[in-house]
């Protein structure tokens, strides 16, 4: 089918001018025109100018316990929450920021410096944690915030904080959700904000009442039991109606849990952990918009930070750059927007750095912090151009010839070994010169490594073919996606017509989007141990058993899901809001005045009983929309069974499927909690519910708009424009 516009499809489709709440059938809408209209001045930013951060005393703090001890003997961490500076690159002016600082790190006496990503904690499966987090920031955000009737949290109070462990096996009053929000101290408030799901306004907050009754106001209390495998996790601020602000104010780090398993893998050449000094490196990566000295010139109404250096976000909602319907209502200034695309990328809070890595196998655990921007991460050998990489002036793609051939694998493809979810089944070949593309079969996006936001990665890749050489970390993936706008696509002197700001761009400076680092290649300085871990290494052990082993089974093109097992319709929806504005939203089968999507503050569809302790369920979640979302499930892990294109413009709430089913690509196949669904396509995971294991009574949510009583956590969106505007919904395990 052709696809239109959004503004054909209005004509076309008879709607009136004046509604509100305009379902949309997205799939077949076209390219999504939306871009970040101020960017960071071209011609500043050198690639390569910085040393990628590393972690421990001279980077990002290592956090360490203070020295107490939580409930049970749980090491104990104390954290600040508060505004500091940092320089991201040598050309740019300090720039302000949002983060957590560690009260105790590894190497450093007395509290450490705070850094963009600082805190990173490290954890052992089986050893539980404890850790007090005290909000002090300031009053006023760094970011524009709207305060429309669509946000009521941000009109009320803007420095509320809560810290979510994303892919936390954890009890809901430590899970960090939206409504268990707290703030600082005031004159208003001196015993501190707390949100409706841990206060009721009359007795202590259920930090206190659970967890830690000597906290003082403004802090809150979580306690992280660590009953999961090896993996990478992290942490980052959830406060309802703030997400995207404060995660991109700086409000994130990681998270890892080490295990026997993982540990005993050394043994086969795994490379040694970053706490003992091994070759292992977390690569978090991100894109920002950066504050010049023209932004009078160019964004006159920008209501936050003029320092050159300063974070940017956007702020204005403008037709012809996203799309609107009519309504009577003023358009909010600041506004929220459909998504945010930055044309800078980062890495461990540094701007295009460079990092020395020796000839050796190492390993990488990659998270992408993006609010909206997806990853097609490939490897490139640098050919000597100032960009690293020379494009072909048709394809837009680097050449062949410069894949990078990984020194244990003799080609151009590195081992995966896990997800969010661990390790998977066994590791997996994932290629390192796929561009993006579309599958000519299915229509499916296609490329190297696939990442949406929140994803990770887990790979072995060794730089010893390349002494003496750099190796270009890059990314090619189309923003928004799949469909992609050229205008977010940055390269210099790279389509010009299709981005106009390229064109102003010399090379080997940014805006880019493309290069995100290089590694450049020394001689190995001690022996080198062979890595002989490989594609037919058994890692199922090192996780919990999958729901479906060996995955469900696809016969005559459908997938054949197990009986007894309660499936759960879902869709993806977008409509508009009251003010005209783009309004994604989670919803089920049933038809609502939204297409069939609900918003957050509706009352829990998704509501799980447990029997004798667990639930097993399936969920089909049919999207709508023109995007791929990153959809998250907070306390679970779930188990990818397939995707299967559907008839979405005349989905009644039963899909008409167009095509067969197919199953998980192969680095999908063990256990995510971060997973992309594509337009057009109806999902199906698999999922077991229960709780951990803590020694306290954890009661039940006191967020009266669930509309029953039980344990709250959400699922939903994680690009984080769509989270917030109103792709969440609670989900109540009872």
């Amino acid at each position: 089918m052709n696809k239109i516009s959004r503004r054909k499809f209005l004509q076309i489709s008879g709607f009136a001018a004046g509604a509100t709440m305009l379902p949309l059938p997205m799939k077949w809408l076209g390219r999504r025109d939306v871009f970040a209209f101020y960017q960071t001045p071209a011609n500043q930013l050198g690639l390569f100018k910085t040393k990628l951060r590393g972690v421990g005393p001279a980077g990002i703090p290592l956090a360490t316990p203070d020295g107490s001890a939580g409930i049970g003997g749980a090491a104990h961490y104390t954290f600040n929450i508060g505004q500091f500076t940092d320089q991201l690159h040598p050309a740019l002016g300090p720039t302000t920021l949002w983060g957590y600082n560690p009260q105790n790190a590894l190497g450093v006496t007395g509290v450490p410096a705070q850094k963009h990503l600082g805190g990173i904690i490290v954890a052992n499966k089986g050893v539980p944690i404890q850790l007090t987090f005290t909000n002090n920031l300031p009053n006023k955000h760094i970011l524009p915030v709207d305060k429309s009737a669509n946000f009521p949290d941000a009109a009320q109070h803007v420095n509320d904080a809560s810290v979510h462990l994303h892919g936390g096996f954890v009890p809901w009053i430590s899970d960090g959700g939206p409504m268990a929000y707290f703030g600082p101290p005031t004159i208003a408030n001196p015993n501190g904000v707390y949100g409706p799901s841990v206060s009721d306004g009359v007795n202590p907050n259920l930090f206190q009442q659970v967890l830690n009754s000597n906290l003082d106001p403004g802090q809150a209390e979580y306690y992280y039991p660590n009953q999961q495998s090896a993996r990478m996790m992290w942490y980052h601020d959830h406060t309802h109606d703030c997400t995207r602000l404060n995660a991109y104010a700086g409000l994130a780090s990681v998270y890892l849990i080490r295990d026997t398993f993982e540990g005993n893998l050394r043994n086969l050449g795994l490379p040694d952990y970053i706490e003992n000094g091994g070759f292992e490196i977390p690569l978090v990566i991100q894109d920002k918009i950066f504050v010049g000295s023209n932004i009078g010139l160019y964004d006159p109404t920008w209501p936050g930070p003029r320092t050159p250096g300063s974070l940017w976000y956007p702020h204005i909602y403008e037709k012809n750059r996203w799309h609107k319907v009519y309504s009577p209502l003023r358009m909010p200034a600041p506004s929220a927007v459909p998504e945010m695309f930055g044309d800078t990328m980062l890495v461990n809070g540094t701007v295009f750095p460079e990092a020395t890595v020796e000839a050796r196998p190492y390993r990488l655990r990659i998270l992408n912090v993006c609010n909206a921007r997806f990853m097609n991460l490939q490897l490139y050998v640098d050919d000597g151009s100032l960009n690293g990489v020379t494009l072909n002036p048709v394809t837009g793609n680097p050449p062949p010839s410069a894949a990078f051939v990984d020194g244990t694998q003799n080609q151009p493809a590195v081992l995966q070994l896990g997800t969010e979810g661990g390790f998977l089944p066994t590791p997996v070949l994932v290629p390192t010169n796929v561009p993006f593309g579309f599958d000519p079969v299915t229509g499916a996006p296609t490329g190297s490594i696939l990442m949406g936001p929140a994803e990770r990665v887990d790979l072995i890749v060794d730089f010893k073919n390349y002494i003496g050489k750099n190796v270009i970390l890059y990314s090619d993936a189309p923003a928004p996606f799949p469909l992609g706008d050229p205008r977010n696509d940055y390269f210099p002197q790279w389509n010009t017509a299709g981005n106009p700001a390229n064109a102003l761009t010399k090379n080997g400076f940014g805006p880019n989007t493309r290069v995100l680092m290089r590694f450049k290649v020394k001689a190995a300085t001690s022996s080198v141990a062979a890595v002989s871990i490989n594609t037919a290494t058994d890692l199922s052990a090192g996780n919990d058993p999958l729901p479906l082993p060996g995955g469900a089974p696809i016969i005559g093109g459908a997938l054949q899901l197990p009986p007894g097992v309660p499936v759960r319709p879902l869709t993806l929806n977008e409509v508009f809001d009251s003010y005209g504005r783009l309004l994604q939203l989670l919803g089920t089968n049933v038809p609502t005045a939204n297409a069939f999507g609900l918003g957050y503050m509706d009352n829990a569809t998704e509501v799980v009983n447990l029997v004798n302790g667990e639930k097993v369920e399936i969920w089909q979640i049919a999207n709508l929309t023109g995007d791929t979302h990153p959809i998250h499930f907070h306390l679970v892990n779930a188990q990818l069974l397939g995707r299967q294109p559907f008839d979405v413009v005349h989905y009644n709430g039963t899909p008409t499927y167009i095509g067969p089913a197919r199953g998980p690509d192969p680095n999908e196949t063990g256990f995510k909690e971060t997973i992309r669904m594509n337009p057009g396509e109806v999902t199906t995971v698999i999922m077991r519910f229960k709780f951990p294991t803590v020694p306290f009574t954890v009661p039940n949510s006191l967020n009266p708009n669930l509309g029953i009583s039980g344990k709250e956590y959400v699922w939903h969106c994680h690009i984080l424009d769509h989270e917030e505007h109103d792709m969440m919904r609670p989900l109540v395990v009872i």
